[in-house]
This record gives C-alpha cells, structure tokens and sequence, in this order.
C-alpha cells in the first residue's frame, strides 16, 4: 500500500486543528533519510522537518523550517509563509515543499559514478502538538514572506 506523506499530514492537520482556532498551532516534525547505495559505499542525509499550521477563519496558513540538525522550535527566529489558502494550502504548502526538498537533497546527494544501484527514502514522524502561539510578520522582500512566532 503506498501512502503519500502529505496526504498524511493533511489529514492530521483537518482532524487537529478545526477552522477558527484563532491562536492554536499544530506542529508535526518530519525527519527523512535518503541513502544512495553505490557499487562500493552509500552517501546519506538525514533532513528534519518542523511544520506548523494555523487556522485563523476559514484560511490555513503553513509554515515550515528543516535543517540537517535537529530543529529546536524555541530557537527558530523566523518561519518561512508557505501558503496561506482555504483549500490550496494543501498543495502549494505541504505538497510542493515536501517535493521542492526532496529534490534539493536528492541534488545534494547527487553521485558521480554511475554506479549507483539503488537508492532509499524513509520519512518518520514526530508530535504532533497543539499549543497556542501568534505570528508576526517581520520581512515581505524575500522570496518566502517570513515571521516570527511568539509564544503563549
């Protein structure tokens, strides 16, 4: 049975996080492990993922930050707005920037040799958790409109 992880995610957010929660935000932590075997040797990468959603009236935005260390919500500054939609935030937020990081460290793995027999992704997840924050946003120039989150 094959299950596409933001479908997933989608679900949980609808099941979570009802439209109208002024304040409340759902956090689900996604890690993933890519491995390229070779001939000889294998290259890895483990990416970790924080989403966070909010459902202020009828729109949800998604925010979403990785990095190949561990991601300390405290300690992010800045969220990067990946949609911001009553019903595209499923695939402009959750789809695409699963897809657009899946491909950007699939690059980073890139191999040289042309012996690469197989590769693996495995994707774990973490949370989720609701708890009550707000958002602030700081900077509309970048190329990802991003914010700040204080915390209740």
């Amino acid at each position: 049975m094959k299950i596409d992880l933001h479908y997933a995610i989608e679900e949980l957010v609808e099941a979570l996080l009802p439209r109208h929660s002024e304040n409340k935000i759902l956090q689900i932590n996604v890690e993933a492990d890519y491995s390229i075997y070779g001939k000889d040797d294998e290259s890895k990468l483990r990416v970790h993922i924080i989403f966070l959603f909010q459902r202020y009236a009828n729109y949800t935005k998604v925010f979403m930050k990785y990095s190949e260390r561990p991601v300390d919500l405290v300690a992010v500054k800045t969220w990067c707005l990946k949609a911001d939609h009553d019903s595209c935030w499923r695939d402009s937020g959750v789809e695409r920037s699963l897809r657009d990081l899946h491909y950007k460290s699939r690059r980073k793995l890139q191999r040289t040799d042309t012996e690469a027999v197989s590769d693996f992704i495995h994707f774990g997840f973490g949370g989720p958790k609701l708890f009550e924050g707000k958002f602030r946003p700081i900077n509309n120039d970048s190329d990802c409109r991003e914010f700040t989150l204080d915390l209740f």
